[in-house]
Order: structure tokens, then sequence, then C-alpha cells
């Protein structure tokens, strides 16, 4: 399997998969709102979801890994060293948004002290995040020197959309921000899962039709 040709796929799946994740668990779960609850409420069920919710969290971290060889390959030859840079992002959210999150969920570990769990599980997301977000910034840089100027706009848009719904997020937790924020914390986050995706999804698609445009060629 070539992975710098056919990575591209994979990136797909694995953000289409990440996407629809919720909506697919939560009519299992009968108390989970869409709105409201957060994705890592799978994580602290018991049973089916828990099971499933791991594997598929793996899966998709796997997914995102076998997708950085094409997006590696897709800017190496306008900058090798953000295209490494770029790679490395996606290697972190991987690692950090999916397989640890699978490994380690919200309901394992716990101690009287701290739950070690839960511990690693907020760690690596919050890493995971930072790394996505830093790849949305290399992927506009790279844009800028090809002189894309529709893809740089559409990197700054996702960017600063992703840290308004970040924010909501985050200060949601707060009690002064509750009323304002606090009941919405799980859209909060899907629509900030979905700007952070957007921009990793159209170049992989752009690839996929670049790609098969050239062999219809």
């Amino acid at each position: 399997m070539n992975l710098r040709k056919n990575g591209f796929y994979f990136m797909i799946i694995a953000i289409i998969s990440e996407l629809i994740l919720p909506f697919v668990l939560g009519y299992f779960v009968a108390d989970f709102n869409q709105i409201v609850n957060v994705i890592s409420k799978f994580g602290e069920t018991e049973g089916f979801v828990n099971i499933v919710f791991k594997i598929w969290e793996i899966t998709n971290g796997i997914l995102f890994f076998m997708a950085i060889p094409a997006f590696f390959t897709r800017f190496s030859n306008t900058s090798k060293k953000l295209a490494k840079y770029l790679s490395i992002s996606i290697g972190v959210f991987s690692l950090g948004d999916c397989i640890l999150t699978g490994l380690f969920d919200n309901s394992m570990l716990n101690f009287k002290i701290i739950n070690i769990g839960k511990l690693i599980h907020g760690s690596a997301s919050f890493m995971a995040f930072v790394a996505i977000i830093i790849g949305i910034l290399i992927l506009g840089r790279l844009y800028s020197l090809e002189k894309n100027k529709k893809m740089v706009n559409i990197t700054i848009i996702n960017f600063i959309l992703v840290g308004i719904f970040m924010v909501l997020f985050a200060v949601s937790k707060f009690e002064f921000f509750y009323i304002i924020a606090g009941r919405y914390r799980g859209l909060w986050q899907k629509l900030s899962l979905l700007f952070t995706f957007l921009p990793f999804f159209i170049v992989a698609v752009n690839g996929v039709v670049d790609k098969t445009l050239i062999r219809n060629n």
C-alpha cells in the first residue's frame, strides 16, 4: 500500500468517522444530549458503548497516522521543513486525541488523590489540539508560499472559528460563564472539531481529485 498516494483517503475516512462518532454512539446512550454532553462522556459509560468508543478512537488515530505520508509528499516541494512540522502536528493529534483517548478514558484508574486516566486523557487532548491548531497555521503558511489566496483565507477563517468555539468550550466550565455557554458545551466541542478538521479535509479531497484527474488524463 502506497500511503504517499493513498493516504488522503484515510484522512477523509478518519475525519468523517470522528464527526459522526458522537451521533452514532449517542443513539445508544439514553441520556446523551448532543448539545450539552461532550464526547468524553462515552468513556464514562460501561459495557458496549465504552468498548466501541475505545476501538473507534484507536482506529481513527491509526487512520490519521496513515494519512501523514500523503500530506508530507503534497507539501514537501513547497517547504520540506514546514511539511515535516505539519506531519508532526497530525501525528501528535492522532496520538493524543484518538489513541490515548481510547486507551485512557475517564472511567479508568480511579485513585483517592487523582484520577490517572482522566489526567492522561485531559493532558493528551490538550496537547493534541494545540498541535492540530498549529497544523492549521502551518497549512496557511504553506498555501501562502504557493500563493493560493483562497486556501490561505479558508485556513485563517477556520483558525478564528476554532479559537472562538474552543474559548466558549473552555470558559463554560466556570460558574460565571455557565449561564451563557455552559449548557452548550457539546455544541461548542463539535463545532470546534468541524472547523479544525475542515482545512485538512479540503487538502485530502483536493489530493484525491487531483490524482483522479491525472489518472483520467
